[in-house]
């Protein structure tokens, strides 16, 4: 963990705090055009309606999400072209070659429509009508947000959604899923419960349009989260946790059990939930236990140290349907006890002050004494 220093100045016996200082936006610019092939259909949407969403909402929720980013990050919108970029094939919509596909309309765009420092905007291609083996709205080429630009696929549609969550992709996060084990049970090993791809509603990186902040875990992928805001916790303990948004403190807690690793954070009401902690799992599932309508989605690397999804557990009476509608909440009710699959950790939160609950977290000693091993002659 790194911890930020504070430098304070003694004058004449005065004490001067530093005033914190004043960012401007981070202005990132989104150009958008359509592409084309022989026999596409004509487009229904056109990239003058991609345009107006982003102008109308895809700004403004940004400028939420990010509003704790130094300054925060503004997108807006750069060149509109209504003429479309030529294809020699089709679109590919799977795989490796897919991202091949978008970056060879990229370069066939600037090569036209020469732009210095290209690489630093984002690029919105706006597909024509649907092609029966795409099943996705969206795609973008995940990123980073430490480095501006991007490049996004939109498959004949301009919903500000599908824009904000992809370029969420652009600026580095994943997904937010779901964890689902049998007989309703909240937690336990991959081998026995699914991991629903998109299914973990809390926030604008699943498949339903959710209003509220990002989860913590993404803040953190994308640097709005910084160490020192994350708690590790290795014993029995007790922290103060922030909300969500909240500005400064301890806004995350991360605990570790065997393999697996639980992301915690503070959910109040106004987000659409009952008030208490959403705990996600963190640590990646085997592709065998993905369910997802794309196929490629269920290629996580089980080996990886730290993923970009993350998978919301069940904490109450959540429940994700296949028409990715939601019902019910999934955080943890203030005064309610989780209990780890393994029994080892248990998790409950109290409400300190408006914007913060204080969280206890218990680990079970571990009292059992190793197998004896055995030992041959060599």
């Amino acid at each position: 963990m790194k911890f930020a220093k504070r430098l304070i100045a003694l004058v004449a016996a005065l004490v001067f705090i530093p005033i914190s200082p004043i960012y401007a936006a981070e202005n990132r610019i989104i150009d958008v055009v359509a592409i084309t092939w022989p026999g596409a259909a004509a487009p229904v949407v056109t990239v003058n309606d991609v345009k107006s969403a982003i102008e109308s909402e895809v700004t403004t929720r940004w400028n939420f999400l990010a509003q704790n980013w130094p300054g925060g990050i503004n997108f807006q919108v750069g060149n509109v072209v209504t003429t479309p970029i030529n294809m020699a094939v089709p679109l590919i919509c799977d795989g490796p070659d897919s991202g091949a596909y978008m970056r060879d309309a990229r370069r066939a765009f600037y090569t036209k429509y020469p732009i210095a420092n290209y690489s630093s905007r984002y690029l919105i291609l706006l597909t024509p009508a649907p092609r029966p083996n795409c099943i996705w709205e969206g795609r973008a080429l995940i990123g980073d947000a430490k480095t501006p630009g991007g490049l996004i696929a939109l498959r004949n549609n301009a919903s500000p959604f599908v824009i904000t969550h992809e370029l969420g992709h652009t600026l580095g996060i994943g997904h937010t899923n779901l964890i689902r084990c049998p007989n309703n049970g909240a937690d336990g090993d991959w081998s026995r419960c699914n991991a629903v791809e998109y299914g973990g509603a809390v926030d604008v990186m699943s498949n339903v349009d959710v209003k509220g902040p990002l989860s913590t875990y993404h803040q953190w992928r994308i640097g709005i989260l910084k160490d020192a805001d994350v708690s590790q916790i290795w014993k029995s303990q007790t922290v103060d946790l922030k909300y969500t948004n909240a500005a400064s403190g301890t806004r995350a807690i991360f605990v570790r059990v065997g393999r697996s690793t639980y992301w915690i954070e503070y959910r109040k009401g106004e987000d659409g939930y009952t008030p208490g902690l959403a705990i996600y799992r963190t640590d990646p599932p085997p592709p065998s236990s993905i369910v997802s309508p794309n196929s490629s989605d269920a290629v996580e690397d089980p080996t990886q140290g730290v993923a970009s999804d993350v998978w919301l557990m069940n904490l109450d009476s959540y429940r994700y349907n296949s028409n990715a509608t939601v019902v019910g909440s999934p955080t943890l009710p203030i005064g309610r006890t989780f209990l780890d699959a393994s029994g080892t950790v248990s998790i409950s939160a109290n409400i300190k002050d408006a914007d913060t609950v204080s969280v206890s977290i218990t680990r079970k000693s571990d009292t059992a004494a190793p197998p004896t091993p055995s030992l041959l002659n060599p």
